[in-house]
């Protein structure tokens, strides 16, 4: 778990039990589990463990409602979810929503959200 963790960064590291749990569930409620540990935190998670129905049901929440990105974005701490939004970025968090993550941190104003996703789209080039 230490690897996962390290990989996620600290913020999602905190959301690996709950989301453990929820993965090992019989019928899991991914809404529930995206609303009490956020949804990057979640996506990061789920990413690094190759849970494909969590991805997707992350990524369809995340597009249910117009303003879950920007406040999502608004809540991370850049210290504690840069890998998280990382893995968020290069992973399609957003593939479908009608607004990309470099536009939901500029409406919600999340400046260090921006810095993050701005220095990995200089790395990776357009994503």
């Amino acid at each position: 778990l230490a690897r996962v963790a390290e990989a996620v960064g600290p913020g999602a590291a905190e959301a690996l039990p709950t989301v453990l749990r929820s993965v090992g569930a019989a019928s899991p409620d991914w809404g529930a589990l995206l609303r009490e540990c956020g949804l990057v935190r979640v996506f990061a998670v789920a990413h690094f463990l190759g849970v494909a129905e969590l991805l997707d049901a992350a990524r369809s929440w995340a597009a249910g409602d117009s303003w879950r990105l920007q406040s999502e974005l608004s809540e991370l701490s850049p210290n504690t979810d840069h890998n998280a939004l990382r893995m968020a970025l290069r992973y399609g968090i957003d593939a479908k929503c009608a607004s990309k993550l470099i536009h939901a941190a500029a409406a919600a104003d999340a400046v260090g959200a921006l810095r993050i996703i701005i220095s990995e789209e200089d790395a990776l080039g357009d994503v």
